[in-house]
């Protein structure tokens, strides 16, 4: 760990703890609290785990390149045993085929001559021989792949691994390989995909109308109907969860609605009912460090028209 050229304590404390985060598997977004919202304590904690990620990846490639003789003396100890039994079982088979054409030698010819003087006698052994080889074969065919005979029931199968399938569909978690971070992360991967391929959303005209916003903001958190930590205009981008708190008036029993823009494309669409004639409600966005730039929350009346807009920068354009 090379410490930055600082005394202040609560920075070294921040880039120590990014440090140990990083050898711990753990993500930036899950720094504490009290580092996450002091810009330059952050600025620590961020250097501390990049620095911690470079010597992971440095460790993980002087270990792909160094020499594992251990590993490649039991390689060449299993090739020479393979190799032995190979060499072991290809003898023992020519041994046994010799030895099976001396068994089956033809007899003397006096001896074959005699037979052949002899009375006819039924070939017992011979059809008992040929019996049991019908039925040896028929065996063979009842076990062997589906002929035509059998192609009816080639769809059952099909349809057997289908339905495994869609169980194991059904229950994607059984096998899942994936953490929970790394879930969430490709969800929003996607999520930010579905929304680069809708349309562009020009800026609509603001209406007028007699529903009243009483006050609309961005808060880290909503803790007993109350916004918390407030952002006017920036919102940073350690920030992963950011809400849109709105009390408004004059909607009681009208469905608003609340569309976060990034980019001028549509990111969500949340509907919200209101309960009373001045009803304080909220929606939240899940955020990423590739979200960055430009973002408008708007409210959106029960025709989905424009009353009320607020525009924020998220992160560093």
């Amino acid at each position: 760990m090379r410490l930055p050229e600082t005394q202040n304590a609560k920075h070294l404390y921040a880039f120590k703890k990014g440090f140990r985060f990083a050898y711990e598997g753990k993500p930036v977004t899950q720094a504490p609290s009290d580092i996450r919202y002091d810009p330059a304590a952050r600025t620590f904690f961020e250097q501390g785990w990049e620095q911690a990620q470079v010597e992971i990846t440095a460790k993980i490639e002087a270990a792909k390149s160094a020499s594992p003789w251990r590993q490649r003396l039991a390689w060449y100890v299993m090739l020479l045993v393979g190799g032995s039994a190979t060499a072991f079982g290809l003898i023992h088979n020519i041994q046994q085929e010799k030895q099976d054409v001396s068994a089956i030698s033809p007899a003397p010819a006096p001896q074959a001559a005699q037979a052949s003087s002899t009375p006819i006698t039924p070939p017992v052994a011979v059809e008992a021989t040929q019996q049991a080889t019908s039925a040896t074969v028929q065996t063979s065919d009842d076990s062997a792949p589906p002929v035509l005979q059998n192609t009816p029931a080639a769809p059952a199968e099909a349809e057997s691994t289908t339905q495994n399938t869609v169980q194991a569909d059904e229950n994607p978690l059984s096998l899942a390989l994936l953490t929970t971070q790394q879930r969430e992360d490709l969800n929003l991967t996607r999520e930010q995909y579905l929304a680069e391929q809708s349309p562009v959303l020009t800026e609509e005209t603001i209406v007028t109308s007699d529903i009243q916003i009483e006050q609309a903001v961005l808060s880290a958190e909503v803790v007993n109907r109350e916004p918390g930590e407030i952002f006017t205009g920036r919102v940073p981008k350690p920030v992963r969860q950011l809400y849109f708190f709105t009390q408004i008036k004059n909607a009681e029993g009208q469905t608003l609605y609340h569309r976060w823009i990034h980019n001028d494309r549509e990111m969500a669409l949340i509907p919200l009912t209101i309960h009373s004639n001045l009803y304080r409600t909220w929606s939240s966005k899940r955020l990423t460090s590739a979200w960055q730039g430009q973002w408008r929350v708007e409210v959106l009346n029960q025709d989905k028209a424009v009353i009320y807009r607020q525009n924020f920068v998220y992160g560093s354009l």
